[in-house]
């Protein structure tokens, strides 16, 4: 079996709502109304999240829309992230699924 070493920087991801921000990240793009609504938290909590998510290198930003003379982030797993979540395993995951 394949040992997976957690960077020091990705240990604070490790969390339960990180975790489940990282899953919900599986299925394609999302911004931070979308993970926010999702998740039942404030933007601004979410954004917090994301910032400390994107530092270890687990998520990055895709691309950026205009929508209404503001700027939304669209948000996707970097390799790196993708890698995290593989090494979950099935009983680890399903406890953090909503």
């Amino acid at each position: 079996m394949e040992i997976f070493k957690i960077k020091p920087v990705e240990a604070n991801c490790i969390n339960p709502l990180r975790i489940r921000i990282l899953l919900l990240m599986e299925n394609g793009l999302r911004t931070r109304k979308t993970l926010a609504n999702k998740l039942k938290i404030t933007p601004q909590a979410i954004s917090w999240h994301i910032r400390i998510l994107e530092d270890a290198g687990l998520l990055k930003v895709n691309r950026v829309r205009n929508r209404d003379f503001r700027l939304e982030n669209h948000y996707e797993l970097t390799h790196r992230g993708f890698e995290l979540l593989r090494h979950l395993d099935i009983d680890e995951k399903a406890q953090f699924r909503l």
